[in-house]
């Protein structure tokens, strides 16, 4: 019987304790890797193939619209599903956010019973997608 490997998840946020409170959410259901800021999170990418990130907005230096963009830009991660978090929690705000490329948004404070829900939905999506580029490869 082979134990199935769960989804790696990368929690990105300045915040130590948004960090671990995303550990806390997760780390029950995924496997959850956490860095401060967004450049980081970034050459996190680069080295291992994330199943989800967890990307807050507002950051020093590089902010999470930034990394969205980069993380959309490169081939190799255009296709991981990227969750913004924000306080800024305005219908404009989250329009903009998803409009830049993320797949889904969370507002802050966060929510445990909402966070669940949305990444395990991306998870899910993500899931189907890989097997359907795995199929199309076989073919």
């Amino acid at each position: 019987m082979t134990q199935e490997i769960l989804p790696l998840v990368l929690a990105v946020d300045d915040e130590r304790f948004n960090l671990t409170l995303l550990e806390r959410i997760l780390r029950r259901a995924y496997r959850v890797m956490s860095v401060t800021s967004a450049q980081a999170a970034l050459d996190m990418l680069a080295q291992a193939p994330f199943d989800l990130v967890l990307l807050d907005i507002m950051m020093p230096d590089v902010d999470g619209l930034q990394a969205l963009h980069s993380i959309r830009s490169n081939p190799k991660t255009a296709t991981v599903p990227v969750i913004l978090i924000s306080a800024m929690s305005e219908g404009q705000n989250i329009a903009d956010g998803l409009e830049a490329g993320a797949n889904d948004y969370i507002t802050k404070p966060i929510d445990m019973d909402v966070t669940q829900a949305r990444v395990r939905t991306q998870i899910a999506l993500k899931k189907l997608q890989d097997e359907r580029e795995r199929t199309i490869t076989e073919l």
